[in-house]
């Protein structure tokens, strides 16, 4: 027994080491766009991560975001004076401190997806594909300039602005206020120039891509580079002495004579599906960042050595776990799977040479499907076999591009255009429901199961079945969902009731999705992931990690994140795991998660209601606009009845309940008539005197609200009120001995003599 104890004492340790969210070693690797060493340091567009520096030519890498935005992508990095600009989907920023802070520029919505600075003036073409803004003065002041398509390429050349777009090559030469198109026909991929000529890399109309030189600006264009490659949309260039370099996406091309002759050395093979190119050098040695990461070559290509060691820029969009390991999908570069709780991460090669669509793990076996195949692992990613080809399924041009695989234990369903295929045996059998199936004319997009309920989506509507596919029910989007189920990222069941996650909230529905509730009190609405664990609900959200145990009262438990967009969330025995946009993965004990910490939104900000009432009617006196009331009679809800008062329907005990779209509800009752209250007390004498003292005829409390008759001795009613509230005085009548009849919906109808007396 020793070694058992042993074993859980380690475990006991390793887990306890941490208390919050630490990032674990990997996967390596990060996607990288653009490449500059300014004053001793290589930095880099880290795209989803923001910008990285290196002091030691990309050994080691830190991230440099102070004052960036939490969440972003960078999409154009430049550098002027030892000024570093940067382009995101959130504004232009600027450091003058080498990356230690950063200062907006522009608004920021200014979504800026390239950049040129040129002294003091700095041009920005935004993605709304018309606009180009300039600034004269160094971001002081800003006009804006427009042209035909959205600015991809800007360079400024002596007093002429070049832009190239998706699909030509301009330039204007009064800083976009007149443009002129170029007599060079190409789609741009780089815009540079170098000892007074002006150099375009870019993809013919074969889409071939190729080298031109221009020593007048532009007049007329020499090819000095034609190459087999195609449709690059970002290349490299570099001119160093009398070499020029030219990178794409296979290969470093350079020429010692400004283009006469070529060398061409291959670049090792790049999984990136993103693949844009850039270039910069450290003395005679190059750095290139090619989308998968950085390389450096001190032999102009002829050996490599990888730089993005610690550069940990992967996009994780799935987690999933076996027995004893942890995988990844990285969008941007691949599978990866861990067997020790993130310490090493293994990456898995490309399969069919398409990067993967959705990941899936259980017990010892690893699930990934591609754009044409489906793949799987029986020993936690070592080897893999091919359980199905989807080349079947092309649908003219498209090639299933949104092919979606989902499992539970050992079943597997995915979605492709030809229909939904069902397997109970992890994949070494299939059974296809083909589209004809379901009563639709959209293509089923998306599955969610847990044993034997299946929901298929479509954009418009869902199918839900409750017995693995063999029979179907049709659900209409119904009102207070988002418009589009593109939008909806998982979903749970339990019976009748449906947890769906969106990224424009969280829904239940407690009647198999006819009718859905949202929660609007959850602390961020927009919902990548989410996972039930001990009957605690745990999403993975824009702003970090929260957790419920009963969906209403929420905690964050993000701490350590250092902001990070979550968008994956995975358990695996005492350990959770999150993967985060731009920042990999991170790993945190799952007690953590399931010890409840301040909450967030707390019930008592419903108030209890108070109801005032007589038998005839019960009243809500503390009622406010933000809560919805519902009335109950002995538990039951009574239907269609929200407002301030209730009549009532009889004897029973009556419920208000205050309830907001959070399902906070706090309640109050109220007994109406109740046979072990005793009978009320009946007024049958009156002195109508004037003095204020037995004036008016008094009915006790609970008959206030009653039909009230009064008869003379020949049987006339000489007073009648549907609901009376002691507020009749028989200054009309003379004294003398009448009749009275009390009728009470809740107690019943009092009769007998009533005598006034008058002075």
């Amino acid at each position: 027994m020793k070694p058992v104890v042993l074993l859980f004492f380690v475990i006991s340790i390793s887990i306890n080491s941490f208390s919050q969210w630490t990032q674990t070693s990997g996967p390596d690797g990060a996607k990288s766009h653009e490449v500059f060493y300014v004053e001793n340091y290589l930095f880099v567009n880290g795209y989803n991560g923001g910008v990285y520096r290196s002091a030691d030519k990309g050994l080691t890498w830190e991230s440099v975001n102070n004052g960036l935005p939490v969440d972003f992508r960078c999409y154009t990095m430049d550098v002027e004076d030892n000024k570093l600009y940067i382009g995101t989907s959130n504004g232009v920023y600027f450091s003058d401190n080498l990356g230690d802070s950063w200062q907006l520029l522009t608004s920021a919505d200014l979504y800026a997806y390239s950049l040129e600075v040129s002294g003091d003036e700095i041009f920005v073409g935004s993605a709304d594909n018309v606009a180009i803004q300039y600034s004269p003065d160094g971001g002081a002041t800003w006009e804006q300039k427009y042209g035909s398509q959205r600015a991809r390429h800007i360079l400024k050349f002596g007093n002429t602005l070049w832009v190239g777009t998706g699909s030509k090559l301009c330039s204007s030469p009064d800083n976009g206020t007149t443009w002129r198109p170029s007599n060079l026909d190409i789609i741009v991929s780089s815009l540079d120039s170098a000892d007074g000529d002006l150099f375009i890399s870019g993809n013919d109309q074969y889409g071939f891509f190729g080298v031109y030189r221009s020593a007048d600006n532009g007049s007329s264009w020499i090819q000095i580079l034609s190459t087999q490659e195609t449709n690059i949309p970002s290349s490299g260039f570099l001119k160093l002495g009398n070499t020029v370099y030219v990178l794409g996406f296979t290969s470093l091309y350079y020429s010692d004579d400004n283009g006469t002759t070529w060398t061409t050395s291959l670049l090792p093979h790049s999984y990136n599906f993103y693949q844009e190119t850039f270039m910069t050098h450290i003395d005679s040695e190059l750095f290139v960042s090619f989308g998968d990461g950085i390389l450096s070559t001190a032999d102009r290509g002829e050996t490599w050595e990888q730089r993005n060691i610690s550069y940990k820029n992967h996009s994780i969009i799935q987690l999933a776990k076996t027995n004893q390991s942890i995988a990844c999908y990285s969008e941007f570069n691949g599978v990866y799977v861990s067997k020790d709780n993130g310490d090493n991460w293994k990456w898995i090669p490309d399969h069919d040479a398409y990067r993967p669509r959705q990941i899936y793990a259980y017990d010892n076996v690893i699930v990934v499907s591609y754009l044409l195949g489906i793949y799987r692992s029986d020993d936690e990613g070592e080897t893999w076999q091919k359980i199905f080809t989807l080349t079947d399924d092309i649908s003219g041009t498209h090639a299933i591009p949104d092919v979606h695989l989902t499992g539970w234990k050992d079943s597997l369903i995915f979605c492709t255009y030809k229909g939904v295929y069902f397997s109970t045996d992890m994949g070494t059998s299939w059974d296809l429901k083909p589209v004809s199936t379901f009563d639709t004319d959209a293509y089923i997009f998306k599955s969610f199961f847990q044993r034997d309920t299946v929901v298929l989506l479509t954009q418009k509507e869902f199918f839900y079945s409750i017995d693995f596919g063999k029979t179907w029910q049709k659900r209409e989007i119904p009102g207070g969902l988002p418009s589009s189920y593109y939008s909806v990222t998982d979903m749970l069941f339990s019976k009748s009731d449906m947890t769906m996650s969106t990224q424009f909230g969280l829904y239940k529905s407690t009647d198999l999705g006819i009718t859905w509730k949202r929660n609007d009190c959850i602390p961020d609405p927009n919902i990548y992931d989410m996972e039930l664990v001990d009957q605690t609900l745990v999403i993975a959200t824009y702003t970090g990690v929260y957790a419920s145990q009963n969906g209403v009262d929420w905690y964050a438990v993000h701490d350590g994140l250092q902001n990070a967009r979550t968008m994956a969330i995975a358990i695996s025995g005492q350990l959770s795991f999150v993967g985060t946009w731009g920042k990999s993965v991170w790993k945190r004990p799952l007690a953590d998660l399931l010890t409840p910490g301040k909450i967030l939104v707390d019930a008592d900000e419903v108030p209890k209601p108070l109801i005032e009432g007589t038998c005839s009617a019960v009243t809500v006196v503390n009622a406010a606009q933000q809560f919805l009331i519902k009335w109950y009679k002995d538990g039951v809800l009574i239907p269609n009845e929200n407002g301030i008062k209730l009549q009532t329907t009889g004897a029973g005990i009556y419920q208000a309940s205050f309830e907001n779209n959070c399902d906070l509800k706090t309640s109050d009752e109220m007994s109406v008539g109740n046979t072990k209250n005793p009978d009320p007390e009946i007024y049958n004498v009156m002195t109508v005197n004037g003095d204020g003292k037995n004036d008016y005829y008094f009915v006790d409390a609970g008959l206030i609200g009653s039909r009230l008759n009064i008869y003379n001795r020949w049987g006339e009613i000489i007073y009648s009120n549907a609901s009376y509230e002691n507020d009749w005085s028989p200054t009309e009548i003379a004294g003398g001995l009448y009749f009275y009849a009390i009728e009470s919906k809740c107690l019943g109808t009092f009769k007998g003599v009533l005598t006034i007396l008058k002075p």
